[in-house]
């Protein structure tokens, strides 16, 4: 019975010898096997091209018509109006009374052109002179309101020139918007793992 209970001994030693040694062959084993992979979320710098808005400068003309400029005064025919009547002094052959009105025009620009002249009356009407004419710049010329009429009283109430345009063109500096591209560092998450 002893020699039994010495057996019995024997073999619970070896079981749990065995036992110990595959337990520690299992964490042996587990611990040399494949890991879980530990990951991280990271920052990842890269570069990118950025549009942006810049504005550069251009050089434009901006023109306007404006009258040639010029000088008047009298001219050598100056018969204002009044009534026609028999004491008017200036009539035609067939007894109408006449209006010379004369106004020299002087182009005083550095470019000639086509001048005209209107003559507004004391009844309100308008009439252009005798002939629009081409003047020369530094030149002079004579315009003529001529009119006739029978009855009544009629004066010339004022003159108005017309004078030719010209174009006027300065250089102005304008801006426009133009599309540029910057390189820029941008970042981007990535997942890395160990």
């Amino acid at each position: 019975m002893a020699e039994h209970k010495s057996n019995h001994k024997v073999w619970m030693g070896i079981i749990i010898g065995v036992i110990v040694i595959l337990a520690f062959a299992v964490i042996i084993s587990m611990n040399n096997g494949p890991k879980a992979p530990v990951c991280n979320s990271v920052q990842v710098p890269y570069q990118d091209q950025e549009s942006y808005t810049d504005y550069e400068s251009y050089n434009d003309q901006q023109c306007s018509d404006v009258p040639l400029t010029y000088t008047t005064k009298a001219g050598s025919i100056r018969q204002q109006g009044g009534r026609c009547d028999s004491s008017y002094q200036f009539k035609s052959g067939d007894g109408r009374c006449i209006i010379v009105w004369d106004v020299v025009i002087k182009n005083t620009d550095t470019q000639g052109g086509q001048f005209s002249m209107n003559c507004i009356y004391s009844d309100g009407s308008v009439y252009q002179a005798t002939r629009p004419s081409w003047i020369d710049p530094g030149e002079e010329e004579s315009m003529q309101c001529y009119n006739i009429y029978s009855s009544g009283d009629l004066y010339i109430q004022d003159t108005k020139v017309i004078p030719a345009t010209k174009q006027n063109c300065n250089t102005v500096t304008n801006q426009k918007p133009v599309t540029k591209y910057r390189t820029v560092t941008k970042y981007r998450t990535e997942q890395q793992c160990s």
